[in-house]
């Protein structure tokens, strides 16, 4: 039986997280250079029919029951060491957040696999093993490691440090549903009241849909909570550019560019008064979406942009803070995304 690459996929809102398909992608081309078959798992009560062939997968194992309406350790765990006797990998790829950073070391264990987290960078080597660059202290640094030819590994990866690939409308798979009873799937231990969205102001960069930055623009006056709530208001994360920590601005966490050892790559990235610099957009051009405020015309950003507002950020963020106020109640906040 020939061994295959997992995918474990993240499901957010019944969708499967961009951090998810970006790492279908990497496995699509791990799987083409290795010679394997890229598996898609998911696991939920009634999974939509979405297509992750065009993203990389060659079979999508969908796990269907009442038991998973939630995601918790034990429950995933069990499903997918059920999977494992009958499609065993040599490789899991699962993505670097909460929920996969909590999934992932068990289920290597459970496996009898070497775990390797937080990897940003993994290639093949020509004794057909696997050599991985993994972020290490906060990010500031890479540590390298190699596994042999015949070795499992479940590693996890950074969300944002691939890029999102676009689909392949073209390629099709398989897909397989089991519906897994009680005695495959246990009760958990633990239950799911409800999911309540993180908050951006506490959310780290990686994990934000949405992301509001500044720069020396503020420096006329300082006024950096005129961006702090323009932000809430859009529901954005709030970062800055090396100039803002130096002032004292935003904490080290809050810093965007190369020296951060970050890089983000979210639905929409707003740059205030941000000329643009090449260690900060290093940081950040893999963002799906990105607009820039600012006045000179000329600023590396605003090619970079694909929507650029000229102007005094001091009367545009007002202005933008008095629409984002007066939209009806109850507005889905997803259409600021279009």
């Amino acid at each position: 039986m020939d061994k295959v690459i997992w995918v474990w996929i993240e499901d957010q809102a019944g969708q499967p997280s961009e951090a998810s398909l970006e790492l279908l992608g990497e496995a699509r081309r791990l799987a083409d250079k290795r010679g394997q078959t890229v598996y898609a798992v998911r696991l939920g009560a009634e999974l939509p029919a979405g297509d992750l062939a065009p993203h990389g997968a060659d079979v999508e194992l969908i796990g269907l029951s009442d038991r998973l309406k939630a995601f918790t350790v034990e429950t995933a765990l069990a499903a997918t060491t059920a999977w494992a006797a009958d499609h065993p990998p040599d490789l899991v790829l699962v993505a670097a957040t909460p929920q996969g950073a909590s999934l992932a070391p068990r289920l290597a264990a459970r496996l009898g696999f070497d775990y390797a987290p937080r990897t940003v960078i993994a290639e093949p080597t020509p004794d057909g093993g696997l050599s991985l660059r993994q972020s290490v202290l906060g990010g500031k640094a890479n540590a390298l490691s190699a596994f042999p030819a015949g070795s499992g590994v479940v590693l996890t990866m950074i969300p944002g440090a691939l890029g999102l690939d676009p689909p392949d409308p073209k390629r099709t798979g398989q897909r397989r549903v089991v519906e897994f009873g009680p005695d495959q799937v246990p009760a958990p231990v633990t239950q799911v009241g409800k999911f309540i969205p993180a908050n951006p102001a506490t959310v780290g960069l990686e994990e934000a849909d949405r992301i509001m930055a500044g720069g020396l623009g503020f420096a006329r006056d300082g006024n950096w909570a005129l961006l702090e709530e323009t932000a809430a208001l859009l529901g954005a994360a709030v970062g800055g550019s090396k100039p803002t920590l130096d002032r004292g601005w935003i904490p080290p966490a809050r810093l965007i560019g190369q020296s951060s050892g970050r890089r983000l790559a979210p639905r929409v990235f707003v740059g205030v008064g941000v000329s643009g610099s090449p260690h900060f957009v290093e940081g950040m051009k893999e963002a799906r979406q990105i607009v820039a405020v600012n006045q000179d015309k000329g600023a590396p950003l605003v090619g970079l942009a694909d929507l650029t507002l000229v102007g005094d950020l001091y009367e545009i963020l007002p202005a933008v803070a008095r629409q984002l106020r007066d939209r009806p109640r109850g507005q889905d906040s997803e259409e600021t995304d279009d």
